[in-house]
């Protein structure tokens, strides 16, 4: 019954994706899944679809036929920029293929805009990051699954060890799919009101300022600052997690320390991504610095992409939760670090 739950959950998951997604097998192309998506852009059900072949919907684009059956003998993600028209539209294809065993392969199609800027670049770069590493943490304890209870099959004897394993395994799927559920789930601002955001970051900083005294941590408050209009419960999500990371950075000497700042910017451009146009506004500059061990600059660009993390049991979900929060509050947030001094840097409008 789990098993089917989990079935059942990732087939949500696959259909919160706004893009049409498929799922076909590598040699023949034959389809397994599709999500609604891919059901809207051929204008026909799942129940049509299932078990024709890719091929027929696609018979007139050979250049992407051609190119999706070379990679389908390869393993890793790949992109074919371009690969089909359809509507008068151009729709690039992300593909996703596992290790031999799995004998199927995902497949997102992408529609393009008339300029291929930057903002495309970093979501097809999410995409790929995000499902390399679901399809790889998914398929290690299914593997393991797979081979303990062949074991235990043709033993035909109560073995715990092998059973334990399997529990553990199981274990380790639900963990995977109740992340993907945090980050799959739809952010809402519920209740927005006016705060004082000096008070909310005082707030957050209670339970560090408790959990050692050593790190000290400087305020540098714009004092004009006026009352910002949020969801004061997801602000505090926001700085709690900074704050925590910033916690954990730390060398725990007496020259630790985490800084917090406020300043007012007056008419700066900003480009929000969930908003086709930049807007120019007052922003409400709040920074939280810290002395810890500092981030690798070259994993500064993934910092905020799903199931990175740079902790080793770190779960790579807080700092996606944060960008998109603040994302909904029509902000930016960045980061930067120079020396081992780490600075995260959020805007938003007033």
């Amino acid at each position: 019954m789990k098993h089917e739950n989990d079935h059942d959950y990732l087939r949500d998951f696959f259909d919160l994706i706004p893009d049409p997604l498929a799922i076909i097998n590598k040699k023949t192309s034959e389809i397994y899944y599709v999500n609604q998506e891919f059901q809207y852009f051929f204008k026909k059900s799942f129940s049509v679809i299932k078990n024709t072949h890719l091929n027929e919907l696609f018979h007139d684009d050979l250049f992407f036929l051609s190119n999706l059956n070379e990679i389908s003998k390869k393993i890793g993600v790949y992109f074919i920029r371009e690969a089909i028209i359809k509507d008068n539209s151009k729709y690039s294809v992300i593909c996703i293929v596992t290790e031999n065993k799995n004998k199927n392969m995902l497949i997102i199609f992408k529609k393009e805009n008339k300029t291929f800027n930057n903002e495309i670049l970093d979501d097809y770069s999410a995409y790929e990051h995000f499902f390399s590493i679901f399809v790889h943490e998914i398929t290690n304890p299914l593997s393991s699954i797979k081979m303990a209870s062949q074991i235990v099959e043709k033993s035909k004897a109560y073995d715990s060890e092998l059973l334990g394993i399997i529990n553990n395994e199981c274990t380790r799927i639900s963990k995977i799919i109740n992340s993907i559920s945090k980050i799959s789930s739809k952010l809402v601002l519920k209740n927005k009101s006016a705060e004082n955001i000096h008070e909310i970051l005082r707030y957050s900083t209670f339970r560090i300022k408790n959990q050692n005294k050593q790190i000290k941590i400087f305020e540098e408050f714009d004092p004009s600052l006026p009352k910002i209009f949020i969801d004061k419960s997801l602000l505090i999500q926001v700085f709690e997690n900074l704050l925590n990371n910033a916690f954990e950075a730390s060398n725990f000497s007496d020259k630790s320390f985490i800084k917090l700042s406020t300043k007012f910017i007056y008419g700066e451009t900003i480009k929000i991504p969930s908003i086709k146009e930049s807007q120019k506004k007052n922003y409400m500059l709040i920074k939280i610095e810290d002395n810890g061990s500092g981030i690798n600059k070259n994993k500064l660009s993934k910092i905020f992409l799903p199931f990175f993390s740079t902790k080793k049991r770190g779960s790579g979900i807080g700092l996606y939760l944060v960008k998109r929060i603040i994302n909904l509050h029509e902000g930016e947030i960045s980061v930067d670090c120079m020396d081992n001094l780490t600075s995260f840097r959020i805007k938003l409008p007033l």
